[in-house]
């Protein structure tokens, strides 16, 4: 027999801690994300809220302001509105605080609940990083008003050059308008927080086939 195959019960066994986490993830990810009655309102108001409190004013003469849509649709219910004070043009744009702040929170935690580490560790590294996609968080909303507040509007309060106001374009679109940040970055987050050397040491031995011994061993 070919020794770098492993006997398929030995296969699975090596999985199962794998499939237990994946399960654990799915269980909790769907639990949180699910749009219980009530939780999308009571975490779009704490968003705003936050956001208020974090850019009420933005530039020079800037003020921004945090409210609830008019017109809010299943996933969207929330604007941010730019100005200058003492004047009265404003501008504004539809927000989902699910999207922007919501699933990646939630992704977090599902991730580190999941994780194969003692719960002392799972319990610091939610702190760690809750605190770390927050800080995306607000990465994400500065990046997005600081974009609004540099473009040739009545409100407008940086003059960058053509190619600065091209580079925080770039990256805007990349933390912002691609879908992909919002799933990556918590993962990211997850390994550092969560994960340590010695984890990793572990994992990959438990994956490395195991030679049978022979007689002349």
């Amino acid at each position: 027999m070919n020794p770098a195959r492993r006997p398929l019960r030995e296969v699975i066994l090596s999985s199962m801690p794998t499939l237990r986490a994946a399960a654990l993830f799915a269980i909790v990810y769907g639990l949180l994300s699910y749009p219980w009655p009530g939780l999308q309102p009571a975490y779009s108001k704490a968003f705003r809220s936050a956001g208020q409190a974090a850019f009420q004013g933005f530039g020079p003469n800037g003020k921004v302001k945090f409210l609830p849509l008019e017109n809010p649709t299943r996933t969207t219910d929330s604007e941010i509105t730019t100005g200058v004070v003492g004047e009265r043009r404003i501008g504004f744009s539809s927000i989902s605080p699910r999207i922007l702040g919501y699933l990646p929170s939630v992704e977090i935690v599902a991730l580190i609940l999941a994780s194969s580490v003692t719960w002392r560790r799972r319990l610091f590294a939610l702190l760690l990083g809750l605190t770390a996609i927050h800080l995306f968080i607000y990465l994400r909303l500065f990046l997005l008003i600081r974009l609004w507040y540099s473009k040739a509007t009545p409100w407008q309060q940086y003059h960058p050059s053509e190619s600065t106001l091209g580079i925080i374009d770039q990256v805007n679109e990349i933390i912002n308008v691609s879908p992909t940040a919002g799933f990556v970055i918590p993962v990211l987050i997850w390994i550092a927080v969560t994960f340590r050397a010695s984890d990793w040491e572990r994992i990959i031995r438990r994956h490395q086939p195991q030679t049978p011994l022979t007689k002349d061993d």
